[in-house]
């Protein structure tokens, strides 16, 4: 079946985000060990007030299962623990541990230093995307 010739910007742009999901991997696993999810997960945490499960997971994006599998990730590597809330033992927040500051701050850096070329990178996809011909269903 062959691909319709008209332009979707809702699907370059989510190629164009696979893109840089992809070249982002490429930075933070080898250097940091870390995924891009648990990147972004870190980056929401803070040391002293934490956040709990079900706000994380709409922060996001994410499904509770899914959430829980990163939290739990990141605890198992001590940058992260959980804390049940004061008033309700129900609810867990998750905080950041020193160590996963310390991570999270410099997977932040390392994202900073290269964000110009990832950008450029996935919007160069982008654009490609639209210019590629595709014939008629």
């Amino acid at each position: 079946m062959a691909m319709p010739d008209r332009p979707c910007p809702v699907d370059d742009l989510l190629t164009a985000a696979r893109s840089l999901t992809r070249d982002l991997s490429s930075i933070l696993e080898p250097d940091l060990g870390l995924t891009v999810d648990q990147w972004r997960t870190l980056r929401r945490l803070d040391p002293l007030s934490g956040v709990t499960m079900t706000d994380l997971g709409e922060g996001l994006g994410a499904p509770a299962a899914t959430t829980t599998r990163l939290v739990d990730s990141l605890v198992d590597r001590g940058l992260v623990h959980r804390r049940a809330t004061d008033g309700d033992r129900r609810r867990v927040l998750v905080l950041q541990t020193q160590e996963g500051a310390q991570l999270a701050r410099r997977a932040d850096s390392i994202v900073s230093e290269h964000s110009a070329a990832l950008l450029s990178r996935a919007r160069g996809q982008h654009q490609h995307a639209e210019h590629v011909p595709t014939a008629p269903r």
